[in-house]
């Protein structure tokens, strides 16, 4: 078992808009895993045409409904939205663990977007740098 003051998991998305499943996901995360999840609003996705919502207003959303959940172990990362240029999610988690050197991290993702990790900016670096969970 993984220990909660040591792991996150990272759950990053578009959210154009957030909805239920996306909810359902984290809670489901939570319960699963027993870790502090850290959702990821993407500001400029590169792989996929640009969503309908701003990143800002995408950010507040995904706010708004990790609010509802009440819990405080779920948060949210406002990095990607904050950049002016393109992020990329080994990027992120560079970042993250830079601001906590002995922070491990789950990268959450589903089985659609699992197969297109090959395709991801320095994959093997990343998965270098966390554990998958599909």
């Amino acid at each position: 078992m993984l220990d909660p003051q040591r792991w996150a998991v990272f759950f990053g998305g578009t959210f154009d808009p957030p909805h239920l499943g996306h909810s359902a996901a984290i809670r489901e995360l939570r319960r699963v895993t027993g870790l502090p999840v850290v959702v990821v609003p993407t500001g400029a996705p590169t792989y996929r045409p640009s969503p309908r919502a701003s990143a800002i207003a995408r950010a507040e959303m995904v706010e708004l409904a990790v609010g509802r959940l009440d819990d405080p172990l779920v948060t949210v990362c406002r990095l990607e939205v904050d950049q002016p240029r393109p992020t990329y999610t080994v990027d992120t988690v560079e970042w993250l663990r830079s601001q906590e050197s002995d922070l491990g991290l789950v990268l959450a993702v589903g089985s659609d977007v699992a197969s297109g990790l090959p395709g991801w900016k320095s994959v093997v670096q990343l998965l270098g740098q966390v554990r998958l969970l599909i």
